[in-house]
């Protein structure tokens, strides 16, 4: 049963598609996704009340003249809260009254890719952060931006709780080490190396313990799993590692992950929109159903109160976006403050132009290979399928029609993905030809 102040919205909603639009805030990004009730002025403008002090105290943060998310002032001498992740060189942020200033960072807390940025400001509004149990499962909540409408709204779908990696597969945007890792008491242990891999072209082995990986100790599997989590393809890890009684050191440039791994779970994710390219895991997420965009993290989430429950961190699914819960920032902001977290250089380079190409036209090939051999695989299955129509053998039929499905499917994706493989090597070829000049 929704609560009290759910069942008032709603009758609030309905009374609202009875009023004229208002006029679409200014400050709200245009962009291409299709337009729902859910992203419309209309919709979003009944959420306006509850957003409207959390807004002051929300800035967009720039990198290199381009907005990359939201961030959420702490203290009025100009700390502020961001994701980590999206931060590059020369950030600048922009506040709700359009003033500008340059930021620098001082603090990641890479557990929660969060960090804290300083600008030369006073006097500015903050958010205070509210426990997240106040916002119960089935209550609305607001995406708070820089305008005043919201950004998103919707409902909680997952009370506050642990986030584990195992809980969910990695997305296939993250760079592929392609190894499977064991634990031994020294750190994790390679099982497996994959063919072909950045592992495997890097002389990395079975047998293998690692140590440390981009600058960090690591100590258990799933440590060194959360470090690769952050990369993506294309970018160049140092790995230090035990071989018998010697330690090593090598460089490995990290390439995708095979071409059906994820594909069906990936593109029905990504049909609502771009997702957030590190989607944890977190120490603690509050889960809800408001689609944002991956440059709408970053700031804070209200409840219909204008209640600061949480930090949106990241678009994880077509319905699903999480945020760090109020609690734990209320715990995180006096750690940033105190020097807990330091700004390390970064634990990752990319590789050269030359290399991204010359990665992606292998990445290519692969992706062709296997449409071929799931179109012969395809054609021996409705050979064999038509034989026990011809043969009335029904069972041979039943068992046979689900793996034609299959195979159909394979197909669609992988052409799929060999459209895209093509238009991003196109796009590198053409980087690499400037680089040149």
């Amino acid at each position: 049963m929704l609560g009290l102040a759910s069942r008032c919205c709603l009758g609030f909603l309905m009374a609202v598609s009875f009023v004229t639009p208002a006029r679409a805030d200014e400050t709200k990004p245009s962009d291409n996704r299709p337009l729902s009730n859910k992203s419309s002025t209309r919709y979003l403008s009944a959420f306006q009340s509850s957003v409207r002090e959390a807004a002051k105290a929300t800035v967009s943060i720039l990198c290199e003249g381009k907005v990359v998310c939201l961030g959420t002032i702490v203290k009025a001498d100009g700390h502020i809260l961001t994701k980590a992740s999206e931060l590059k060189d020369k950030v600048v942020c922009k506040l709700a009254d359009n003033r500008s200033f340059p930021a620098i960072v001082v603090g990641i807390d890479d557990k929660n890719d969060l960090a804290m940025l300083k600008i030369d400001a006073t006097g500015l509004p903050i958010v205070n952060w509210t426990d997240s149990k106040v916002a119960e499962v089935g209550h609305w909540v607001c995406v708070a931006a820089t305008g005043t409408l919201p950004a998103a709204a919707g409902v909680i779908s997952v009370a506050t709780r642990d986030d584990k990696l195992r809980e969910r597969n990695a997305p296939t945007s993250n760079g592929f080490l392609g190894v499977t890792l064991g634990e031994d008491d020294k750190g994790p242990k390679i099982e497996e190396v994959k063919e072909d891999s950045g592992a495997a072209k890097a002389g990395l082995k079975v047998g293998d313990i690692v140590l440390v990986v981009g600058g960090k100790k690591v100590a258990k599997a799933e440590e060194m799993i959360r470090s690769l989590s952050r990369t993506r393809p294309g970018d160049v890890v140092k790995l230090r590692y035990i071989r018998g009684d010697e330690e090593k050191e090598v460089e490995v440039i990290l390439g995708k992950r095979p071409a059906l791994a994820n594909a069906r779970g990936e593109i029905q994710n990504g049909m609502g929109g771009p997702l957030s390219h590190f989607k944890g895991p977190f120490e603690k997420i509050l889960q809800h159903d408001a689609v944002l965009r991956p440059e709408e993290c970053g700031g804070p989430l209200v409840d219909l109160a204008g209640r600061a429950v949480g930090l949106n961190i990241a678009r994880a699914g077509r319905v699903e976006s999480y945020a760090l819960p109020g609690e734990m920032l209320t715990q995180l902001v006096p750690q940033f403050l105190a020097g807990k977290f330091t700004v390390t250089t970064a634990a990752t380079k990319r590789a050269t132009p030359a290399e991204l190409v010359k990665q992606a036209q292998a990445e290519l090939a692969k992706l062709e290979e296997a449409l071929e051999s799931s179109k012969t695989r395809l054609k021996e299955l409705k050979i064999e399928l038509k034989s026990s129509t011809i043969n009335g053998d029904n069972n041979e039929r039943r068992k046979l029609k689900p793996k034609v499905d299959q195979a159909e499917g394979d197909i669609k994706n992988l052409t799929e993905q060999i459209e895209n493989a093509q238009k991003e090597l196109k796009a590198l070829e053409s980087s690499e030809k400037e680089s040149k000049r």
